[in-house]
């Protein structure tokens, strides 16, 4: 059996369509081996700069070169490392949550990101890299970067900023749907639970 990853959806501070304010947020290891620095590099060079803003949130080996960035670009905001409860509103604030995290590591054969959970339990809408840890039934829940090229990344925002505020939000609310009936610590339970009692059954 595997156990992906859970979350308290409780937690969540409510998501309402109305509060919705024109930034994209990344929430995490601050690095360029987290692809971070693609991440900035293709919002730059995207055609969002002048209507979207570009908040992150974390710490790490790229955290220096992201205040030179930031202090240059008016639409680029480094918060550096903030309380967990700060995350949370923020990320149910945002027009689009994103998680450009290399495909290509190794440790994500056999490690879930729990940002991803959390990411889509704030019914914010998702862009992320096609981790291998991902069952095919996340697909149709979050928007994905199929090229991980600066390029490739540019164009996967460019592309998702392209389609109504209607439909992005229907995607947010859907992915935390799924969430809610599937990886709750309840429902994650009850799957470990289930495969226990098949064992102590065998």
């Amino acid at each position: 059996v595997i156990v992906d990853g859970l979350t308290d959806i409780a937690s969540f501070p409510t998501r309402d369509d109305t509060e919705i304010k024109n930034f994209v947020l990344y929430a995490g290891k601050v690095s360029s081996t987290f692809g971070v620095d693609k991440l900035v590099e293709a919002f730059l060079q995207s055609n969002l700069c002048d209507s979207i803003q570009l908040c992150i949130c974390g710490d790490g080996d790229y955290a220096d070169k992201l205040k030179e960035i930031a202090a240059e670009k008016p639409s680029v905001h480094y918060f550096g490392a903030i309380p967990h409860y700060k995350v949370l509103q923020m990320e149910v604030q945002a027009s689009l949550l994103v998680e450009p995290r290399p495909s290509n590591m190794e440790i994500v054969k056999m490690s879930f990101p729990s940002k991803i959970i959390e990411y889509m339990a704030s019914g914010t809408p998702v862009l992320t890299t096609n981790l291998a840890c991902f069952s095919e039934e996340y697909r149709e829940h979050q928007y994905r970067i199929d090229d991980e090229s600066v390029n490739g990344i540019k164009i996967a925002l460019e592309n998702v900023f392209s389609l109504s505020d209607l439909e992005r939000n229907t995607k947010g609310k859907n992915a935390r749907q799924f969430i809610m009936e599937n990886k709750t610590m309840e429902k994650q339970c009850e799957t470990i639970m289930a495969f226990l009692q098949q064992i102590e059954g065998n």
